[in-house]
């Protein structure tokens, strides 16, 4: 079942709507790395880069960013 998480750093605050909550993660500056090549288009732009941990990737969000490329699809879909 989908989630909602609340992210605010200005107003006004937005909500995630994500797939799994899992544990909390620290994370230091030595497992982190640019985002991936693979990693391409307009949601690469979104993400800051990612940390490796032991068996997966976890990613950093640009969540400024991502609400701006939301903003600029809904003003042009109602411009349709």
């Amino acid at each position: 079942m989908p989630w909602t998480c609340g992210a605010s750093w200005n107003f006004p605050a937005v909500s995630l709507l994500v797939d799994e909550i899992g544990d909390v993660v620290a994370a230091g500056d030595e497992t982190f790395e640019p985002p991936p090549e693979t990693l391409r288009g307009t949601l690469r732009s979104a993400i800051l880069g990612v940390h490796k941990l032991d068996k997966q990737l976890m990613h950093v969000l640009d969540t400024e960013r991502a609400c701006a490329m939301e903003e600029r699809t809904e003003l042009a879909t109602s411009d349709r």
